[in-house]
């Protein structure tokens, strides 16, 4: 802040900062945020305290949605063990529609955003106008080629690993009762568990889908793969 010419802050933040959103009304920049968990909201108020500092420092923020890719030891334990038990649980008795990310397209999403992005308004400039364009202004969205529902996903893990699983749909309040587990030996632990009530919040909202036209159409990201490769 005290250099004559601040360099560009790019913050990564999270799809749950936004909001959920579904294939036919997906999460945009211009939208009202809407966190439904405590991770969102906690995503949200960082983007704030950076947005205060807009008039001092170019900042802009990328929101992505779940990423993949190499290293990610959380979800690859998760997948192992459809090595062992050859099901793919999904949460709730419905499509659970979801975008995804490649660690690789999203870091090339944050170097185009970084040199030639939006940068963030001032709460003040912000508050001020009541266009949801204003409200978007240097933040960013990002996708893989297309949105699959989380069922889709774990078969498309499975079919790269030359596996054959089945999709099974579990009720939700199954889904809660692990959290509660989860969120018991975590706190025993003193660390947070892979399931809690937390991530449980995020499981059983509507869908986590986004769209990427702004970053697409203003700053040329395009996926350097499909999800199947």
């Amino acid at each position: 802040l005290t250099q004559p010419n601040p360099p560009t802050f790019l913050m990564v933040s999270s799809l749950a900062a936004g909001g959920t959103g579904t294939m036919k009304a997906p999460r945009t920049e211009e939208q009202r945020e809407r966190p439904v968990s405590t991770y969102g909201k906690s995503k949200l108020a960082a983007e704030q305290s950076l947005a205060a500092l807009a008039a001092q420092l170019p900042a802009s923020v990328v929101r992505p949605p779940m990423v993949f890719g190499r290293a990610d030891r959380a979800s690859l334990a998760l997948y192992r063990s459809m090595r062992f038990l050859p099901l793919h649980l999904s949460p709730g008795l419905r499509r659970f529609p979801v975008s995804l990310v490649h660690v690789t397209d999203l870091c090339d999403a944050m170097v185009k955003i970084a040199l030639g992005g939006e940068r963030l308004a001032s709460p003040s400039a912000s508050n001020g106008t009541s266009t949801g364009l204003a409200h978007g202004q240097g933040k960013y969205y990002v996708a893989a080629d297309r949105d699959v529902t989380y069922g889709e996903m774990g078969q498309l893990a499975a079919h790269a690993a030359g596996w054959t699983v089945a999709t099974v749909p579990v009720p939700t309040p199954i889904f809660w009762a692990a959290g509660a587990i989860g969120e018991t030996v975590g706190r025993m632990r003193g660390r947070a568990a892979l399931l809690n009530f937390d991530k449980i919040r995020e499981a059983t909202a509507r869908g986590w889908v986004c769209s990427d036209e702004k970053i697409s159409s203003t700053l040329g990201y395009r996926p350097a793969a499909t999800l199947e490769d």
